[in-house]
């Protein structure tokens, strides 16, 4: 028994949660199975589609003949066993990669596979070559569209289902990560348990605990011991989602190229570097995204400057020296947001009073940094990059962390990986693990990918209006979250749901369920009694 907030006695009450079980495995099973049933009718039933249209595709299709009938039968096998093989190599799947890339990758194999058995047809026909690209376009846009409904369906399961997370970490680090996910305040996702790492060992009761969870978070700052043994446990259970929390070493590592070195299982690194050819296209894109903004943008150009000159005296835009690539420094370009006798090197509070109130709201709306284009077109910076920072913040940075010079392998961006996943009040060494990772994964489609999420961080007013700078212990932060918990030496049981406290026997009832099912609290105990 433990004392709460309330003071009143209660027990540990995980005899009302039944196993959770994450459904992101046991979907994408399914979505295995839909892909080979889509593999096998795809190609069919594009066939039928343009048998039955009119015009000179129509007169092409004939099956009348014992060969061209061979090769239709062959040319679906190879495109069945064609597309599945690609699908299950690349693990093409939806709930790890996202539907809108699954599904494009799906649409480009499927329509090469059967443009390439069409190929086949056609020279033993010979005739009708042009023809096949239209067959193959409504063969997989059939494909496509097919999985995409049930990616999109198994998607959705996933991301209404309750999520009870467990972390499992150092208990400073810990309790800071349980905090940022209990203040993002997601109904869909509640902490449930936060495990302490003491001395190099956890609770043995996390044994009996992750049956009441279904994603189990493990932090980079525990010891190589205690990570090894929990990912292999809990990796080792199909109905669980386990992340592991990177360090720089596991960002470089990330790599599909396993070598044999006399024996040794390798992994061949990914350089963190951009290459010459994809720098190229890199600046090709910068050109034409920064100049479409600067177009789209031509408003703003007109409306802010006469905003911020009528709510405070002052530049209508402010200039700063920052890095970039090779920490080569650059005059970046920003609308004020802050009155002009603002210590500029100061990193702004939320709420904080140097903000003036046009300030606020292109902060809010990221409209400040618009004219950083300016320093994309002059070739200062790139669309998307790594966070451009002020002297002061790199050199001392520089003198702690050795790493942290890497991030200067590309040029700074207007956005980038970790301006999108993180907010002002993160680490710096999580928001380096971020940069890190974006330059030894670069591509195009990435880029396109940061611009999409950049979208959802604008509407996203936390992101912008400064670090939250509270120092509340985590027991006190649950307080002002009005969650109650069970505080144990080797974890804290953070409470979720709504329950009823008996008052003659002490036994926790759920209000929920005593609504649901009708049962009154004699019965209820009744039932408590036995599973104790």
């Amino acid at each position: 028994m433990e004392e709460v907030l309330n003071d009143s006695v209660i027990y540990d009450d995980d005899h009302y949660l039944n196993d959770c079980s994450s459904y992101k495995r046991k979907l994408t099973i399914i979505e295995k199975v839909f892909i080979i049933v889509s593999s096998l009718l795809c190609f069919p039933i594009g066939i039928l589609v343009c048998n039955f249209l009119p015009g000179e595709l129509h007169t092409y299709l004939k099956f009348n003949e014992i060969l061209t009938s061979l090769s239709y039968i062959f040319t679906w096998i190879f495109i069945f066993f064609a597309l599945m093989f690609t699908e299950f190599y690349s693990k093409n799947f939806s709930m790890y990669k996202g539907v809108i890339v699954t599904s494009l990758v799906s649409f480009s194999w499927s329509a090469l596979y059967v443009a390439l058995g069409g190929s086949i047809i056609s020279l033993i026909n010979k005739e009708g070559a042009s023809l096949w690209f239209f067959i193959a376009l409504f063969s997989a846009t059939i494909y496509m569209v097919f999985l995409l409904i049930i990616r999109l369906i198994a998607n959705l399961i996933d991301y209404y289902q309750l999520k009870s997370v467990m972390v499992i970490g150092p208990k400073r680090d810990a309790e800071a990560l349980a905090r940022k996910l209990i203040e993002k305040k997601n109904k869909r996702l509640k902490v449930r348990f936060v495990f302490y790492e003491i001395d190099g060992e956890v609770d043995d009761r996390i044994y009996k605990k992750f049956y009441y969870t279904n994603q189990i978070i493990l932090l980079n700052t525990l010891k190589s011991k205690t990570k090894e043994k929990f990912l292999l446990y809990f990796n080792s259970c199909l109905n669980k989602d386990v992340y592991l929390c990177s360090s720089y070493f596991d960002i470089i590592s990330l790599s599909p190229a396993v070598k044999n070195v006399c024996g040794l299982l390798s992994l061949e690194q990914k350089p963190l570097r951009i290459d010459l050819v994809e720098g190229a296209v890199k600046r090709i894109f910068d050109i034409i995204c920064s100049s479409l903004l600067l177009i789209l943008s031509s408003p703003v150009w007109i409306v802010i400057p006469l905003a911020i000159k009528l709510d405070s005296k002052g530049p209508v835009f402010y200039r700063q020296e920052r890095y970039t690539k090779d920490l080569k420094t650059f005059r970046i370009f920003k609308f004020r947001s802050m009155y002009i006798d603002a210590d500029p090197n100061k990193a702004a509070l939320k709420g904080d009073a140097r903000i003036t109130k046009v300030g606020k709201f292109i902060r809010a709306t990221r409209i400040d940094e618009i004219p950083q284009v300016l320093n994309v077109l002059k070739g200062d910076m790139s669309f998307v990059g790594p966070r451009a920072f002020m002297h002061g913040d790199v050199d001392d940075k520089l003198k702690t962390n050795t790493e942290y010079k890497y991030r200067f392998n590309v040029k700074a961006g207007i956005t980038g990986l970790q301006q999108v996943m993180t907010n002002p009040g993160c680490d710096y060494e999580q928001k380096l693990r971020y940069d890190l990772y974006y330059i030894a994964n670069y591509s195009l489609m990435l880029d396109i990918k940061i611009l999409f999420l950049t979208v959802k961080t604008v509407l996203s007013k936390s992101m912008a209006e400064g670090i939250n700078n509270d120092c509340y212990s985590f027991q006190e932060f649950l307080v002002t979250q009005k969650k109650e918990f069970n505080q144990h030496p080797g974890y804290i049981r953070v409470i979720n749901h709504k329950r009823y406290i008996d008052p003659k026997t002490g036994f926790i009832i759920p209000i929920d369920e005593l609504q649901s099912e009708g049962k009154n609290a004699k019965v209820m105990n009744k039932i408590i009694k036995k599973g104790k």
